[in-house]
């Protein structure tokens, strides 16, 4: 290896990036710091005012009011939801503000300005809505058809619509928030269909995204399902980083396509689903039996329980949290061995995690606990110490067979 990677633009960068410099450190320390403080802080103010909603019966006077203008019930019903839903993404609003245009542009990560912003929170809006009132609906439907099982019922659902919504994703709703492109650089597209024919995976599309519309962040993935799947590397990935950098990262995303990690993924949301809703479930029988009268709640099937139901629901999957995360650090493990299997190439694995820190400003090795509870991912440490490993059991390999041939 040269002393230099030339990335996709042909501009030349370090192999190693500041990963080392103390002060590139303590800055990556501070990033994550404010990003945990703003999480946790996010957290319980959300759950400290829905819980005074609650407690002031706040959707019960809403769902009073909307039945009184629109007698029809169902209407009223979808309406009732669509009210609550609303609600919750404006109460929200503020907090995502001050992450994604204060906390990502202090640290010189996000390229986005208010207005483009706003207008992307608004199209997330409109997207969920008819979404969450048909999930708001079908949640009432299954509670007054099973009142003690519909929990179960809605977690049968989880795997169908997270499939149809990975099947979806690419082609109705991502376009909505980022423009695509065919991938110009020929010999980059060339190896990158060879290296997914090496593993057997079929590529409908290779694309690049305009990422760099919101941030400086780096970012590639496999999109979509069957005639849908398409790799989709972002324009800030694209323009620093090597080819040989690019190739093993999309090794990465191919170790996931090859195990199936997306039906993976989607059973360990089942369960976590599966789990939430029945501890969801218990919770808002008990609190509506003990407390029914304050909450103005004497039945679970009507659209002012939603809430409650959500609000005992966040605090159940938040229990669960840490569990998935650990699923989700071993798939990412398994997927990271496949890279290094598939290209041999822990040099270029290694400088790409390298790069991706940098890039991305992640901390390469968080403190323990906070990983266990908060990281989906290996920390790069952990990552860059398995390619190590990795290349020196090759090594080893090599030297035993010329021992031994």
């Amino acid at each position: 290896m040269s002393g230099q990677a030339r990335p996709a633009n042909g501009n030349a960068r370090p192999v190693t990036p500041s990963l080392d410099d103390p002060a590139w450190l303590a800055r990556a320390r501070r990033y994550r710091r404010d990003r945990l403080r703003w999480l946790l802080v996010d957290l319980a103010t959300g759950m400290a005012v829905s819980g005074l909603a609650l407690a002031l019966r706040l959707p019960v006077v809403a769902q009073k009011r909307i039945a009184r203008w629109l007698p029809a019930r169902w209407l009223a019903s979808a309406s009732a939801v669509l009210a609550y839903a609303a609600s919750a993404w404006l109460l929200g609003l503020p907090s995502r503000a001050w992450r994604d245009l204060v906390l990502e542009h202090r640290y010189g990560l996000s390229t986005q300005r208010a207005l483009p912003w706003l207008a992307d929170q608004l199209k997330a809006l409109l997207l969920a809505l008819p979404v969450e009132a048909l999930v708001g609906q079908g949640v009432l439907a299954a509670i007054r058809r099973w009142p003690r099982r519909w929990w179960l019922a809605l977690s049968l659902a989880t795997a169908p619509l997270a499939a149809l919504f990975s099947f979806l994703f690419p082609v109705v709703i991502a376009p909505r928030f980022n423009r695509y492109r065919p991938l110009e650089d020929d010999a980059l597209a060339a190896r990158l269909r060879e290296q997914a024919a090496a593993a057997g995976i079929d590529v409908s599309e290779i694309l690049v995204a305009d990422l760099s519309r919101r941030t400086r962040k780096a970012n590639a993935f496999f999109a979509g399902l069957g005639r849908t799947r398409r790799i989709v590397l972002g324009d800030t990935l694209l323009d620093e980083f090597a080819p040989d950098e690019i190739a093993v990262i999309l090794a990465h995303e191919l170790g996931h396509q090859v195990h199936r990690d997306l039906w993976r993924l989607i059973l360990v949301s089942t369960a976590q689903v599966t789990l939430t809703a029945w501890l969801a479930h218990r919770l808002a029988e008990r609190a509506a039996r003990r407390y029914g009268r304050q909450l103005g709640l004497a039945r679970l099937d009507q659209p002012a329980a939603l809430p409650l139901i959500t609000w005992l629901g966040t605090l159940a999957g938040l229990a669960l949290a840490p569990a998935a995360n650990a699923c989700s650090r071993r798939i990412e493990r398994q997927a990271d061995r496949f890279a290094l299997e598939l290209t041999g190439d822990a040099d270029a694995f290694i400088r790409a995690m390298r790069r991706l820190a940098e890039q991305n400003l992640h901390h390469p090795d968080p403190p323990w606990l906070e990983h266990w509870l908060f990281d989906s991912h290996p920390s790069i440490a952990e990552r860059i110490a398995a390619a190590r490993q990795f290349a020196r059991q090759r090594r080893a390999g090599r030297d035993a067979e010329a021992r031994h041939p």
